[in-house]
């Protein structure tokens, strides 16, 4: 195998392909990846056997052929080359699977690996599909993706729910403290309903590669597995198996107390009191709601923060809760509106976040427990 191509552009691509590659591959030949010689310029594929990346770039083809390289290596390697034409050659008749690059007065050899060993990618047949602009698609993960679980303890929480409803999408996540839930309106209807749930992993990496444009996500489904083709880069994942949680079930349907708020005073506020909380190790902060006015407050034994948030509305009965700091910055970096509206009902019972009109996102937030010593 023998090519030429711009070191920037192949290091782009590999940079995507080894978002695939896992620290601790089940076997040997996943610590690489698979470059091979295709119709128009080279195909790179990069797979943990649960998710697979496929990417191409446009090459001058001197020889055909395949080789699998030592992913990671390959991309800090690449990384350092100079802005000039890259030449990658193999020696596959070598049994260490010689591979050497050379650009301008560089020169590395790199061992590789047996590409026959490495796993074939099945395409899957497509059972739904649909299109959604990349913009559209990335702002649904920004705002769901944080509350993913990462305790594997129940494996479908590690994932989002995907639902296509008619001509809405719809994502939700959580994590047994929060949950998060985003729609965006397709360009036209997906045809019948229907319910996905993808691992968190996969959600992150597309977020990564999806430009910030309105191209199209070309998105494909069957029992099994998701692929979703952006561009000249497809990822293809196993769908997570069992029942999400039914979410809806749990959200408040009334309130006893309503707070419109900036978000920038809010979040600056959170900023400050967040040092404090930090500092005491348990990341408490107490909100404190009266007649149009919001208090944030946050004090370990030595230290303390009260901030006064302005401009804000209140309606309802007088309420002070606690949270988990992190809880409510992760909702604010989501959230790109001037103003939100939150709703309580008790100190102990969820918070809801959603913006003034309509419903393109709707947070659910534990509150924390607080004990407060009787008066004497």
């Amino acid at each position: 195998m023998r090519f030429r191509c711009q070191a920037k552009q192949l290091q782009d691509a590999v940079s995507i392909a080894v978002k695939a590659v896992s620290a601790r591959p089940s076997v040997p030949i996943l610590e690489g990846l698979l470059l091979e010689t295709d119709e128009n310029g080279i195909r790179l594929v990069g797979s943990d056997e649960l998710m697979t990346i496929e990417t191409f770039i446009d090459a001058t083809i001197l020889e055909e052929g395949r080789l699998a390289l030592p992913g990671r290596l390959l991309s800090e390697v690449i990384r350092k080359l100079p802005d000039a034409d890259v030449e990658l050659r193999s020696d596959e008749w070598s049994q260490s699977y010689k591979a050497t690059l050379r650009c301008l007065g560089s020169r590395t050899m790199l061992a590789g690996l047996n590409a026959n060993d490495y796993p074939k990618i099945r395409d899957a047949e497509e059972k739904f599909g649909f299109s959604v602009p990349q913009d559209e698609l990335r702002t649904l993960i920004q705002r769901t993706l944080f509350s993913v679980a990462t305790d594997e303890t129940r494996p479908i929480l590690t994932g989002a729910l995907l639902e296509v409803q008619e001509d809405r999408l719809i994502m939700a996540a959580l994590d047994g403290f929060r949950l998060a839930v985003a729609r965006i309106v397709m360009p036209e209807p997906c045809g019948e309903p229907m319910q996905v749930v993808i691992p968190g992993k996969v959600l992150s990496e597309l977020q990564h590669i999806l430009a910030g444009d309105e191209a199209p996500v070309d998105i494909s489904i069957n029992d099994r597995n998701v692929r979703f083709k952006a561009g000249r880069t497809l990822i293809t994942a196993r769908l997570l198996e069992g029942e999400f949680m039914r979410y809806r079930q749990i959200l408040p349907t009334d309130w006893q107390t309503r707070v419109i708020t900036p978000v920038s005073a809010l979040g600056a506020a959170l900023d400050r009191a967040s040092l404090i909380a930090r500092v005491g190790k348990n990341n408490l902060i107490r909100l404190n709601i009266g007649d149009n006015t919001l208090t944030m407050s946050s004090n370990t034994e030595q230290n303390q923060s009260e901030e006064e948030i302005g401009g804000v509305e209140t309606e309802g009965k007088p309420l002070e809760i606690a949270f988990n700091d992190k809880y409510l910055i992760d909702i604010l970096k989501a959230i790109d509106d001037d103003a939100v509206e939150m709703r309580f009902q008790t100190s102990v019972s969820p918070c809801i976040v959603k913006p003034l009109e309509g419903d393109d996102y709707l947070y659910l937030v534990l509150p924390m427990r607080v004990y407060t010593a009787p008066s004497a």
